[in-house]
């Protein structure tokens, strides 16, 4: 047994966390000192090149964005890249390369080769190309006047270290003058002139003069066209001239548009036939196709279904989804959304659209054939998952807990594309210091649903739906079944009627205009009745009760995944409404008399409450290989009409492995209250953990990553939020929203990510930097730097994925 410390011990024993962070910065002080010397590795005649720099000079004035992006751009292509500084000082793997540059093999070996960085030496060679690219740049970006040269400076006492300044002049740029088109002839060229005349051309006289964007107005030019029935048309055909003898420094740009090498002019193209192959074999080459599936050809949705003769798929239901229609303009929007649609189905594993001129005859026409392969029918997957926690409360002490999840999937339940899902859950927590009861809580759940890639609706709803992007009508019911061993037990019934659908592609939105979930409560023990009765607000919240109404949720990203190193903007909101067309029922039956109590659904009271929450994330990228992410998060429970608190399952908690990382999962709030609290007459009354919850949220995260290598990943990270109460609460004293300024917890860690493409295992390894739950004068962690021991003060959680 652990006897406490005495007290004049006390005042000389540290937190845990500041010792591991005396040890950590002590680690990182060495190896840093030990980094800044790698010149003594160098042979004779080799320089480090430890620096590059880039001063513009402009001899006009330039606007604070544009000078920004000329350096960026620059410095870019300095070359070479060089070595990476470790927290931004020293090059720590650079010095663990030269350390064991001679290893052969072992862990030295994979060290030198994984983690550490060859030197990056000094080479002219590099610098006059860097510098060629640099004035090609700006001339460009439209400085046709400009110069670009560089100066050598070195470092050290045996000058082994260089850095190199390039020094940029440019004058005043050209600008876009006159922009002719090609000569109004023709059925093409005044399509053309009409896309290059639109309110989104990108090409305007007066601005100044960049080829990038020329470029990217001829691309844009060229889909436009595509998407109108120019099959044929590509950026080959287009050329341009550009004079910039004008003395007002204008750069006057002329179009040409040549014409095919088979024809005199380029031509609208229509579909004539669509061949849609639903069960090819892509291990067959195409040209033997038709040969191999050609047991039965079936005319429907105005395409030609080819299939063996025992069919995969409803053929009705897969062309039905086709936007390559026969005799409508070739559109390469349409082609490509075809292939999208395909896709999302699940169903099939690679979709081929090709197009084929026709030959016989003069008219400009294409046969569309659409090769689809299909995946496998169905899948089963298991996950398994292993977590403790330790718990200083009067509920649990140290738990180990352990879960299975088994899930099955049938995409094409029906032959049409529906898939049929099942899920179930099993998991048991194990409290290892009990030895009257060791099984703390078994928890089970189970769903079983069904996905239709179809609205199925008894009217038409007023929503804003692409035809690009598939609809789905989702089903699906459940039951759960939760035993706090010696506590109490919940069991949930579930059953949720819905819609899935994508507006655009940053846009996706949720509907269920039908979610019922019935609460029951059984085997409640004293010590859980004393808990109850000792508090009103636990007691309303755990009440049975039955939860009917609808909610909505919204999807907002902008990623560009052709891009992944550029910056975007996640958002998703919810919305939830509980029992409100129940409570007018309610109210207009009282009303008129005819009912005195409350309406029951199913032998349940009903729950009245509305339930908003937004997670709003921003994602900066400073390369591939470092980004910032911030986070915040709010949410709010308001119950309302004949109910005065929010279903425990509804309200917010605060804690764990995605939200504040310094604390416990449901160990912190409401608002200031700690593991105790103080009544009247001073006695400590423990506050369990089922306790921790609040109608309302706020929650900020920041957190900086950073590569090592491919695999390994690291991130610093701080936390800051709480959960709150509505309304005051004479138990929660500290728990109330109008203290919420004084009551934010925060807590700051490290984290190390092992990325294996096909998943993420997280460390992270945090601790309350800020701990609403101690009393005044010690929250911040420096104001309070001599205590006893605590385990809670470090807290080691390990998770798949990323948290945000």
């Amino acid at each position: 047994k652990i006897q406490p410390l005495p007290d004049k011990f006390s005042k000389i024993s540290t937190s845990p966390f500041l010792s591991l962070i005396g040890c950590m910065s002590a680690v990182i002080f060495l190896l840093l000192l030990s980094a800044c010397n790698n010149t003594k590795y160098l042979q004779e005649g080799e320089t480090l090149h430890i620096k590059h720099e880039v001063e513009l000079d402009a001899q006009i004035e330039l606007d604070k964005s544009t000078q920004k992006d000329l350096n960026s751009d620059l410095m870019a292509l300095a070359r070479p890249k060089l070595n990476r500084r470790t927290l931004g000082t020293s090059r720590t793997r650079l010095w663990l390369y030269n350390r064991n540059k001679n290893a052969k093999k072992g862990f030295r070996a994979w060290l030198r080769d994984r983690v550490g960085e060859e030197p990056v030496l000094l080479d002219t060679t590099l610098l006059n190309r860097s510098a060629k690219y640099m004035s090609d740049l700006l001339f460009n970006k439209g400085f046709f006047e400009n110069e670009v040269s560089y100066e050598t400076e070195y470092y050290g006492r045996k000058k082994k270290k260089a850095g190199v300044v390039y020094a940029a002049t440019v004058k005043k740029p050209y600008e876009l003058g006159a922009i002719t088109l090609p000569p109004d002839t023709g059925t093409l060229s005044l399509f053309m002139r009409k896309i290059a005349k639109s309110d989104d051309r990108l090409l305007k006289e007066g601005d100044r003069f960049d080829a990038d964007v020329l470029k990217a107005e001829i691309a844009r030019i060229v889909s436009k066209m595509r998407e109108n029935g120019y099959y044929d048309i590509n950026r080959q055909y287009f050329h341009y001239d550009l004079d910039s003898t004008d003395k007002d420094h204008k750069v006057n740009v002329t179009f040409k548009l040549l014409p095919p090498l088979e024809k005199n002019s380029h031509q609208i193209y229509k579909i004539r036939e669509v061949y849609v192959y639903s069960q090819y074999d892509a291990q067959i080459p195409i040209k033997n196709a038709h040969k191999t599936y050609a047991t039965d050809t079936l005319l429907t949705n105005g395409a030609l279904y080819i299939s063996p003769a025992k069919k995969r798929f409803r053929p009705e239901v897969i062309t039905s989804d086709l936007l390559l229609k026969t005799g409508e303009w070739y559109s390469q929007k349409n082609h490509q959304y075809t292939v999208n649609r395909f896709l999302e189905l699940g169903t099939f594993k690679f979709v081929n659209v090709r197009f084929e001129k026709v030959e016989d005859t003069d008219a400009p026409l294409l046969d569309c054939k659409i090769y689809l392969t299909p995946s496998q029918k169905m899948d089963v997957s298991a996950e398994f998952e292993l977590n403790n926690k330790t718990e200083n409360s009067a509920v649990s002490q140290s738990l180990l807990g352990t879960a299975l999840t088994l899930s099955y999937h049938n995409k094409n339940t029906f032959k049409g594309a529906e898939e049929l899902f099942m899920n179930l859950y099993g998991g048991v927590e194990l409290d290892v210091r009990d030895t009257s009861s060791i099984v703390n809580t078994l928890d089970f759940k189970g769903e079983v649903g069904l996905r239709i890639p179809r609205f199925i609706t008894p009217i038409k709803l007023p929503l804003v739906i692409s035809r690009l992007y598939r609809p789905y009508t989702v089903t699906s019911i459940g039951a759960g079944f939760v035993n706090r061993v010696n506590l109490y037990t919940i069991t949930s019934y579930n059953l949720n009627f819905g819609y899935e659908w994508r507006e655009t592609r940053i846009k996706n939105h949720i509907y269920n205009p039908i979610s019922i979930t019935i609460l029951s409560l059984s085997n409640e023990s004293d010590t859980f009745l004393e808990q109850l009765e000792s508090n009103s607000l636990l007691s309303k919240s755990f009440e049975e009760q039955t939860l009917i109404g609808s909610n909505y949720t919204f999807f907002y990203n902008d990623q560009d995944l052709a891009n992944p190193t550029s910056d975007f903007f996640f958002f998703r909101g919810n919305v939830q409404l509980s029992g409100a067309v129940l409570s007018g029922v309610d109210a207009i039956i009282r009303g008129v008399g005819l009912r005195e109590s409350n309406i029951r659904f199913l032998g349940n009271p009903y729950s009245v409450y509305a339930r908003l929450e937004g997670d709003a994330r921003y994602y900066f990228y400073r390369n591939s290989r470092s980004s910032l992410v911030l986070r915040a998060f709010g949410g709010v429970g308001l119950p309302f009409g004949t109910s005065d608190v929010l279903p425990y399952v509804k309200q917010f908690f605060g804690g764990g492995t995605n939200s504040l990382r310094g604390f416990r999962i449901r160990n912190i709030g409401p608002g200031g209250t700690g593991s105790f609290i103080e009544d009247t007459t001073t006695v400590l009354i423990p506050v369990d953990e089922f306790d921790r919850t609040g109608g309302l949220k706020m929650e900020m995260n920041a957190e900086y990553r950073f590569s090592i290598n491919n695999v390994f990943k690291n991130a610093v990270f701080i936390d800051v939020g709480n959960v709150w109460l509505l309304r005051k609460n004479d138990i929660y004293a500290k728990g109330d929203f109008a203290r919420y300024w004084r009551e934010l917890g925060v807590s700051v860690g490290y984290g190390v990510r092992l990325d294996f493409s096909y998943f993420v295992m997280r460390f992270d390894l945090a601790a309350p930097f800020r701990d609403p739950t101690q009393l005044s004068g010690r929250k911040w962690i420096w104001q309070r730097p001599f205590q006893p021991l605590d385990n809670n003060d470090l807290i080691l959680s390990l998770a798949i994925g990323y948290p945000f």
